[in-house]
C-alpha cells in the first residue's frame, strides 16, 4: 500500500498501535508498508476508515480529495421477496439497480 506508511507517520502512531487498533499483527503492517504482501479487502477498508481516506488514496491510485470513506464502500445487495429480480444500491450515489433473472 503506497500511502500507508505516510498516513501512519502523519498520525504519529507506531505500526504496533495501528495493528492493535484495526485487529491485525504488527508484522502485517510492516509487510504492507514494504509491499511484500497485499492486504485483504476487509483490512484495506479498515485502514481506509481508520485514516478517513479513500481506498484509492491508500493504495496510491488516486489523490486525496477529502471525500469521506463511506463513499468508497462496496455495493450493498438486497434480496427481494420476488424470485424474478434482485435489487442493489450503490452507497455513494444512491442509485438503485434492479436486475431481472
Amino acid at each position: 500500500m503506497k500511502n500507508l506508511k505516510e498516513l501512519r507517520e502523519t498520525k504519529k502512531i507506531s505500526q504496533k498501535t495501528l495493528a492493535d487498533k484495526i485487529g491485525i499483527s504488527q508484522s502485517n503492517i510492516c509487510e504492507y508498508e514494504k509491499g511484500t504482501i497485499e492486504a485483504t479487502e476487509s483490512v484495506i477498508i479498515k485502514l481506509a476508515k481508520f485514516f478517513d481516506v479513500k481506498v484509492g488514496y491508500l493504495l496510491g491510485t488516486e489523490e486525496y480529495d477529502g471525500t469521506e470513506i463511506e463513499q468508497q464502500l462496496p455495493q450493498q445487495q438486497v434480496q427481494s421477496d420476488s424470485p424474478n429480480f434482485n435489487i442493489s444500491t450503490q452507497n455513494h450515489t444512491g442509485n438503485v439497480n434492479i436486475k431481472y433473472k
